[in-house]
């Protein structure tokens, strides 16, 4: 992959240039968004790992940089993956918040037409009582 800032061509795998580290332009294997696609991913992924660990204030901050972002690159499955941890972070301790994320994850599942993820979205709104 040429580099676009020094022309450097790069190994595929590549996030970043060899030469002027630069971010090389990479599609999510997911969706095939472009850049903000693995950022977003990896604040999910952290916003998981923090509510794993008990700190649910901090995984909820990475969730909101993930939500952000997914809103910001246009990404309607990565929005719907954040609303869905959120939700899980939320646990019961705010089911009017639970409710809203799980309702606005389904509606932005359903416009994509994203089958598997539809049906985790409505899993967890029956087994968090927000249905």
């Amino acid at each position: 992959m040429k580099c676009p800032h020094c022309q450097f061509d790069n190994p595929e795998r590549m996030n970043f240039c060899g030469k002027c580290a630069s971010p090389l332009t990479v599609a999510c294997p997911a969706c095939g968004h472009q850049n903000l696609a693995y950022k977003t991913r990896l604040f999910v992924a952290m916003g998981e790992l923090y509510g794993r660990l008990g700190d649910k204030k901090r995984g909820l901050d990475f969730i909101r940089k993930a939500l952000n972002l997914a809103r910001k690159g246009g990404s309607k499955k990565h929005q719907a993956i954040a609303l869905l941890t959120k939700s899980q972070l939320l646990s019961h301790s705010r089911p009017g918040l639970i409710k809203k994320s799980l309702e606005n994850a389904l509606t932005l599942s359903l416009e994509m037409g994203t089958r598997l993820l539809t049906e985790k979205i409505r899993h967890a709104y029956k087994t968090t009582g927000a249905g």
